[in-house]
């Protein structure tokens, strides 16, 4: 048997004296929620049926709104093998979005690193809010019916949720040092031209370099590209930026931690069957864009990017070698083509 309390409630009133004479917790009765709750297993679209049920019995109770509220569940006697569970770093709480919480264990060696952190979950707008010790960051996906939010979020790249949650804007200076000498080299120049230009890019840029403004690198390279007359073309690009080690860090929480519990709370039986049809409606969709780039894939092998249209939809469409190995819900960066 489980016991569930509705805790937290976050009262829709201003009026002080009434926030006084209103619980700040509610045993929900089991005829509420129904055996929701009698397992841990239970689908996403269960658990959203059972917190708005909770939600108005809050309501019709007190006679007062409320905007959110955190869903505490206490079972019986358990074994102290089911309480250590795979993900105890990471709590779930439910106000009219799904957060993440994450907090490393005390004997977690990489624990100063980020201290905490708060992944809330949007279903609704398909919204994703970070807070956390490393920054703050959102981002947004236009709503699929193809897919609940959750069970999306539980599939996705590091690298394509970091470029959607930030922009690259920290500057690798070794790196870009590295490219600059490498691409003088494929110039054909002469190991002492060679030599003589790096020299003086060490003097005129490495000394004055910033990692934190990219805008002052490239132009640096740029004014010495000029002054020592190379001729290279867009010298800005020679500037390699990167995600700063915070952003990354929160990249690593969200695959290590937070997915496989996004995993736990969206298994329904139905994500494979998505998945499938996923690809297969993409064969009928009108192809409305024409490819507009290589890309490379994390598997290192080159791959083609372009978007098509499906029932008033734009959807990413990535191939690699003659195959379809991914759609996206979204890409950003293709510029639509006149229908015909």
């Amino acid at each position: 048997m489980v016991k569930v309390i509705a805790a937290d409630i976050i009262w829709d009133t201003d009026n002080e004296e009434e926030k006084a004479l209103l619980p700040e917790r509610m045993v929900i009765p089991r005829e509420v929620y129904g055996s929701t709750y009698d397992s841990e297993t239970a689908s996403v679209s269960a658990r959203c049926e059972a917190e708005e049920k909770i939600s108005d019995y809050i309501t019709e109770e007190t006679g007062f709104c409320h905007d959110g509220f955190k869903i505490y569940i206490k079972r019986a006697k358990e074994s102290d093998d089911s309480k250590n569970t795979e993900n105890s770093e990471v709590s779930v709480s439910n106000h009219s979005f799904v957060r993440l919480h994450y907090e490393p264990s005390k004997d977690d060696p990489d624990r100063g690193e980020c201290l905490w952190a708060d992944f809330d979950f949007y279903p609704k707008e398909w919204t994703l809010k970070v807070s956390s010790d490393c920054g703050s960051f959102s981002c947004e996906w236009n709503p699929s019916e193809k897919k609940a939010f959750l069970s999306f979020c539980a599939g996705i790249k590091e690298s394509y949720l970091l470029s959607k949650l930030c922009r690259k804007d920290t500057v690798d200076i070794e790196r870009t040092r590295g490219i600059v000498e490498e691409y003088l080299n494929d110039m054909g120049l002469s190991k002492n031209e060679i030599e003589d230009l790096m020299e003086s890019y060490d003097s005129e840029v490495g000394e004055y370099m910033d990692e934190e403004s990219p805008k002052l690198c490239r132009y640096l390279v740029c004014e010495w590209n000029e002054d020592n007359d190379i001729q290279i073309d867009e010298p800005w690009e020679l500037v390699f930026t990167d995600w700063s080690y915070g952003q990354k860090k929160i990249g690593d929480i969200f695959i290590k931690k937070i997915q496989p519990t996004l995993r736990k709370l969206s298994t329904d039986g139905t994500e494979k069957e998505e998945a499938v049809t996923y690809r297969e409606k993409a064969s009928d969709a009108s192809l409305l864009f024409d490819v507009k780039s290589e890309l490379t894939d994390p598997t290192g092998d080159v791959a083609y990017a372009a978007v098509f249209h499906y029932k008033g939809c734009d959807y990413g469409l990535a191939v690699r070698n003659d195959e379809l190995f991914e759609v996206y819900d979204h890409i950003f960066g293709f510029d639509k083509r006149e229908e015909e």
